[in-house]
């Protein structure tokens, strides 16, 4: 008889494990209630093909993940997959918050994914996250206002320096600023092949006369009334734009929406083309990601619901809800949906010359070889206290690098 109970009491144990499911958080960065039905058949299809895992997904909004988010990891209670844009990847890599996850990725699940895309997510080797969708820049223009510059509104602009004969019209025949761009200092200087720092990452290597020509030329666009007086101001800039009020405006595909919204009569304005290229032939993408912290004890079953999420299939549907493009190696432009809404939505046109260019994407906000810990430093000094206001003719450009070297070689040395 004790025999028996032993075995009966084994069984029952084994039947409770066998049914107990492996719970899995997840969170996500202010995706609900937009997006509930796309995320909740992902979750359901997933749990589906895996019977013995069950997903708990929680949105956090944008203004409190961070808070939120570096709280639960130091309390122990973090998620075991948490969505990052690339900047707090690395702030969480450079507090050793991240697990590496190599070990539960094969080459073949790598190879899925857009190389230059995949690699937002290494440093020192290691792979810390996994990309999701991504946002490529593009160049919005007015046709109208190219029209009426004696500009040929299907022939916008292919390099910087027909931005500056474009800009040059649009000032002459229109009361329309010409062009908003983007001036942050480590997107200007890297797509155009200028180094932020030495190979060692131990000393800045912008103060040359690369950079220099670089600075003197957006400089001379603001002293002529090419960009507005308040450069920077990127919600003014939709605002102008969906105003009929800006020329060409560079911006994220995902931008596209607000526009529209704002103002429904511009679409039939909008023309959209690839950015033009500067000397290092990268155009700026803006991926998001998803990472496991180091003290998550589900790692694998982590790994294996971030590489369901962001598999081609469920990457492309959400290109379909939203004006994202997948981090995959898929083409839009080749799906039947896409192909048949290119020239009826302005949304899809902007996938659709998005994705053609993300062979050029690569993410600014990456390392390139600068400490993770000192990343954020080095960006905010050149960008916030020199950049912009060499740009914007408060100190002079050849004045801005030199104390930006200074400042920022003392950020690299603490």
């Amino acid at each position: 008889m004790k025999k028996l109970g032993l075995v009966l009491c084994l069984v029952l144990v084994c039947l409770f494990a066998f049914g107990r499911k492996t719970k899995v958080e997840f969170w996500t960065i202010s995706l609900s209630p937009t997006f509930d039905n796309y995320i909740n058949s992902i979750i359901e299809s997933y749990e589906e093909k895996n019977p013995n895992i069950e997903i708990e997904w929680s949105d956090v909004p944008y203004s409190a993940f961070m808070q939120k988010i570096t709280a639960s990891i130091a309390a122990g209670n973090a998620p075991d997959v948490i969505n990052l844009n690339s900047e707090w990847m690395l702030d969480l890599v450079g507090m050793e918050a991240l697990s590496p996850i190599d070990d539960y990725i094969s080459k073949v699940e790598k190879y899925r994914y857009l190389e230059n895309l995949w690699e937002v997510g290494m440093v020192d080797g290691k792979t810390y996250s996994v990309p999701w969708y991504t946002t490529p820049n593009v160049l919005i223009y007015n046709k109208e206002i190219f029209e009426k510059s004696g500009l040929d509104p299907d022939s916008p602009p292919t390099t910087w320096e027909e931005v500056e004969e474009y800009c040059e019209k649009i000032k002459q025949n229109t009361d329309a600023y010409p062009l908003s761009t983007v001036t942050d200092g480590h997107q200007l200087l890297l797509t155009n092949g200028i180094p932020l720092v030495t190979k060692d990452g131990k000393k800045s290597a912008f103060n040359n006369s690369e950079a220099l020509e670089l600075l003197e030329y957006y400089n001379r666009l603001y002293k002529k009334g090419y960009l507005p007086k308040d450069l920077g101001d990127y919600s003014s800039a939709v605002q102008r734009f969906s105003g009929n009020n800006l020329g060409m405006f560079v911006v994220g595909i995902s931008q596209l929406k607000s526009i529209k919204q704002n103002n429904p009569s511009m679409v039939e304005k909008i023309g959209v083309s690839q950015l033009p290229l500067g000397k290092a032939k990268i155009i700026p993408v803006t991926p998001m990601n998803f990472t496991v912290p180091y003290n998550s004890k589900r790692k694998e079953e982590a790994v294996d619901f971030i590489l369901w999420i962001t598999s081609g299939y469920w990457q492309v549907q959400f290109a379909k809800y939203a004006t994202v493009l997948p981090s995959t190696k898929i083409s839009l432009d080749s799906d039947p949906y896409f192909k048949s809404m290119e020239d009826k939505d302005i949304l899809i046109k902007g996938e659709i010359v998005g994705a053609k260019s993300l062979k050029y994407g690569t993410d600014l906000n990456t390392l390139h070889n600068i400490p993770a810990d000192k990343y954020n430093s080095f960006r905010r000094t050149l960008n916030e206290n020199y950049f912009i206001k060499a740009i914007k003719n408060e100190i002079e450009p050849e004045e801005a690098l030199k104390l930006a070297e200074i400042d920022c070689n003392k950020i690299l040395a603490n």
